[in-house]
């Protein structure tokens, strides 16, 4: 009998009841685990140990969210891979800049609205400094990017609020204030004004959609060890006010979390690794040679005579012995010398770290010579391919910035240039039709340069010949923005003219 039958049988004298329901659960329990279709489900002898409990998204985030966070922000700091796939992250999603024109076009008509994209892109250049569009007049625009990404890496979520300050000479009253997730109030769990729950400051529907976002605004609530903790008030800030850039697996998923998660246990373990075998191998380096003796015929001194007058032995009473270079001592019989040969860290030392760090890029979503910057051994093919993989993972973060961080920010500041008289939209107020055409634009990455120039632009060329492509495609593919190329190259055309260097459509020839 064992012991589950014996407790049933103890428990059954007491209460008949409560062993009937332990009797029934464990026989539903029993043809579930022999019901089992997957393998993976099977609970038995050999998976005892495999144990896992299911639950939300925010339940499972929520309840980590503070050691995880603590932990990749460390990582970040103080290990170079962890820094290198955020630094990764943002060369290729942010780089040099996500930069957009104007394209406000007639609803009805097609045509483009030529005077106000430009006054739009050159005010839009100006807002975009960090004296104009930061709150800090720390950050660019660019920085803004830069700083949304390495966050959503690290810590699964970015914020931005976007604000209204005092009036400003030729630039919009709009501004930006960044905020982290810590920054959030997590002291608030109904919000007094609505009703509504509030998740780690995050105030939600009953849909989960975010309403309002609980922030200290005017101070960080862990600044200086927590000095200045309860000093500060969280400030309710509506939902449409605040660009939340973050990283979205499941329904119902309040916060985002660290895209380091799945590998910093790795990233963990591979820097004790590493920094064991440099401890180790300073310590076989701290040793050159030592003496093996029989210790049947005695101590025959080692070492050169120490000076007359010094001590022959230390404050422990050690001998003291002293070596020259190039010296030989002779031994006496049974001694010999044993010179010690450091073998750290080893053949497999490089092999074995590549291997780890290959497997901490592919759980970050990165490639290994993004990580590692090694890009020794590779082939043009593997080059491309490795591109192409990385392209695909770090695009759609550039196209969902757009959306969540750029367009919204655009908006706003073309917004309020219009209704503050720095632009001039006839019919903007009037007609919403007309007030959404104003705000097109068009957005476009960093440029991309080509790995290899020659076979690229050669197949670009067989592609237009037989009309398989277009030059904006191309240019698109580049990071270059078609009608800017052109105007350029029309530019140039004009001047070598003038210069008398060129004749007229050299650079316009097709292909």
């Amino acid at each position: 009998m064992g012991i589950g039958e014996r407790i049933d049988r103890a428990i059954s004298v007491l209460s008949p009841r409560w062993a009937a329901r332990r009797a029934i659960d464990r026989l539903r329990m029993q043809r579930c685990h022999q019901a089992s279709v997957f393998g993976a489900a099977e609970q038995n002898r050999l998976t005892f140990d495999w144990t896992n409990r299911n639950s939300s998204a925010d339940a499972a985030i929520i309840a980590d969210m503070d050691v995880l966070n603590a932990r990749a922000r460390a990582a970040v700091r103080d290990d170079w891979a962890a820094a290198s796939i955020v630094s990764g992250y943002r060369r290729h999603v942010v780089g040099t800049g996500i930069f957009c024109r104007a394209n406000a076009r007639d609803p009805k008509t097609g045509v483009a609205f030529e005077e106000f994209n430009k006054a739009a892109d050159r005010l839009w250049a100006k807002w975009c400094r960090a004296k104009y569009c930061d709150i800090e007049r720390k950050k660019s625009f660019v920085g803004f990017q830069a700083m949304l990404i390495s966050e959503k890496v690290q810590v699964g979520e970015g914020l931005v609020i976007i604000r209204m300050t005092g009036k400003r000479p030729g630039v919009p009253r709009i501004v930006l204030q960044a905020v982290e997730p810590e920054m959030l109030d997590r002291t608030i769990f109904v919000s007094p004004i609505t009703g509504n729950e509030v998740r780690n400051g995050i105030e939600i529907d009953k849909y989960g959609a975010p309403v309002a976002y609980w922030i200290y605004t005017e101070g960080h609530p862990l600044d200086t060890g927590g000095i200045f903790k309860g000093q500060y008030k969280s400030e309710r800030v509506p939902a449409e006010d605040v660009c939340h850039y973050a990283r979205w697996d499941r329904p119902r998923q309040t916060h985002g979390y660290s895209r380091l998660a799945p590998v910093l246990k790795k990233l963990r373990h591979l820097q004790l690794y590493d920094e064991y075998q440099l401890v180790a191998a300073r310590m076989e380096a701290c040793f050159g040679a030592a003496i093996e003796a029989d210790a049947s015929l005695g101590d025959g001194g080692y070492g050169a005579a120490v000076a007359p007058g010094d001590d022959e032995s230390n404050a422990n009473g050690s001998p003291l012995m002293e070596f020259e270079p190039g010296m030989i001592q002779r031994l006496n019989p049974g001694e010999k010398i044993s010179w010690h040969d450091p073998n750290r860290p080893g053949d497999l030392y490089d092999p074995f770290v590549k291997a780890q760090i290959n497997q901490i890029a592919a759980g970050a979503g990165l490639d290994y010579p993004t990580v590692s910057r090694d890009f020794s051994g590779n082939t043009y093919s593997g080059q491309r391919q490795g591109i192409i993989e990385r392209d695909y993972e770090t695009e759609p973060e550039q196209w969902e910035m757009v959306d969540v961080f750029c367009q919204p920010v655009r908006d706003a500041v073309i917004t309020a240039a219009i209704l503050e008289g720095l632009l001039d939209a006839p019919g903007f107020e009037a007609d919403p039709e007309l007030a959404e055409a104003y705000l097109e634009a068009d957005w476009r990455p960093q440029t991309k340069p080509w790995i290899d120039p020659a076979n690229q632009a050669s197949a670009a060329e067989i592609a237009l010949r037989n009309k398989l492509t277009t030059r904006r495609t191309i240019l698109n593919e580049l990071g270059e923005d078609w009608r800017e190329t052109f105007q350029q190259l029309a530019d140039e055309d004009a001047e070598m003219r003038r210069l008398g260097i060129a004749e007229k459509g050299t650079t316009n020839a097709e292909p």
